[in-house]
């Protein structure tokens, strides 16, 4: 179950996210390895564009891919982290 999702995630209005308690991937910052707990996709108000974010447990970015729509984005994130399906909850 997802925990109190940010409206606004990297600065960013939050559209979708998914949660995988195991961890989508993890990254190498500061020497420290931190796992992607979530995904995200956002947009940054007035772009057009959509970002894919991926983030720890607090919601924090560690990652980030942009794309011109809003499909490329959630597409795309199952191909970067080599899922078939992604499970995305939409944040009004």
């Amino acid at each position: 179950m997802l925990k109190d999702i940010p409206k606004i995630i990297g600065g960013a209005k939050t559209l979708f996210v998914a949660m995988d308690e195991t961890g989508f991937d993890s990254v190498l910052r500061d020497d420290r390895e931190i796992c992607i707990e979530f995904i995200s996709v956002c947009q940054y108000d007035p772009e057009e564009g959509f970002y894919l974010f991926g983030c720890d447990k607090d919601f924090n970015t560690h990652t980030d891919f942009y794309y011109d729509t809003l499909d490329d984005a959630l597409n795309d994130a199952k191909r970067i982290y080599q899922l078939d399906n992604i499970e995305w909850t939409q944040i009004n």
